[in-house]
């Protein structure tokens, strides 16, 4: 199921960003989590199956997520917690892939 959710004010044949173009190109899913009640950010995003490194000789993988009190505002937090790295797909799997994430703020 795919989930798209589109902001107030925002044209409906918009361009796509250029998040959700690197993300069709290497074939990702976007994972938003809502986090139970108590916590000072509701949502959590991250791309599915997702770690990060600083630069591919590193061997140090980091859990890395966006936080924010709407969908929208997770993803948007991630964004910039993830350009310039090394996006690592199922790490641990013989169906590993490095990604360079490149600049992703428009």
């Amino acid at each position: 199921m795919e989930i798209k959710i589109i902001a107030a004010g925002t044209p409906e044949n918009s361009p796509p960003t250029p998040l959700e173009l690197f993300a069709d190109m290497h074939g990702l899913v976007m994972e938003v989590r809502e986090r139970g009640a108590g916590c000072g950010h509701c949502y959590y995003a991250q791309f599915a199956h997702s770690e990060t490194k600083d630069k591919k000789t590193d061997v140090m993988l980091a859990g890395t997520h966006g936080n924010g009190m709407t969908v929208e505002q997770a993803i948007a937090d991630y964004v910039p917690r993830i350009v310039g790295k090394i996006l690592v797909i199922n790490a641990h799997t013989p169906s590993r892939k490095e990604i360079q994430v490149p600049d992703l703020i428009r």
